[in-house]
């Protein structure tokens, strides 16, 4: 199992995998819902 089969991961419209070699960035965005627009937004690290 992965992290990614938890049920949390169930009800989002789109998850984005990205890395950057050059600066060691590795990121999940994953986006919930957009049916009310554009969101500002969080960021957990």
């Amino acid at each position: 199992m992965t992290v990614f089969d938890h049920p949390a991961f169930d009800a989002h419209e789109h998850v984005v995998f990205h890395n950057d070699a050059a600066s060691g960035l590795k990121a999940i965005i994953a986006i919930h819902n957009t049916a009310r627009g554009p969101a500002v937004g969080g960021c957990r690290m």
